[in-house]
């Protein structure tokens, strides 16, 4: 949408700015939440169980195996920075079969179930520490999903 933006004339682009604005002010009535901290408990949760003896453990496992397929990983991270990239059009091949290796070693290590059981009870203890932030901001984003139920249906104006 902002790469059609640039073709526009200042009128055009203004009024694109003041359509945008007043879509927001009517999304965010009565909803408006501090979603940034959320990210951060999220980040935090993920770090948290990272750093747990199990998921190290099993992420040492995963790498190990990962070189005795032929890759030198320390992190499932490590070898999708790597391979991740938006100019990719196609696989190569050498990208498929680190793919294959990848998931042959989560299965035969049990890195993805021990990894996400550590991030849920990271997670679990941040909802019990933060319940009336995250309490408040569900309340928010259901006024937010309402908000745009009546702006699609037109009952609003």
């Amino acid at each position: 949408m902002r790469e059609r933006e640039q073709g526009l004339g200042n009128v055009e682009a203004e009024s694109v700015m003041d359509c945008r604005e007043k879509a927001n002010d009517e999304l965010t009535r009565n909803a408006r939440g501090k979603f940034a901290h959320f990210e951060d408990l999220k980040s935090k949760a993920h770090d948290d169980a990272l750093r747990m003896p199990n998921v190290r453990q099993r992420m040492a496992e995963w790498s190990a195996c990962m070189e005795e397929s032929g890759y030198s990983y320390a992190t499932p991270k490590e070898a999708y920075s790597k391979w991740n990239s938006e100019d990719a059009k196609e696989s190569s091949e050498n990208e498929v079969s680190t793919a294959r290796a990848d998931v042959k070693c989560k299965d035969e290590t049990k890195l993805v179930s021990v990894w996400f059981s550590a991030e849920r009870m990271e997670e679990e203890k941040q909802e019990r520490k933060h319940a009336t932030y995250l309490r408040k901001l569900k309340e928010a984003n259901q006024r937010y999903l309402e908000n745009a139920r009546i702006l699609l249906s037109g009952t609003r104006q």
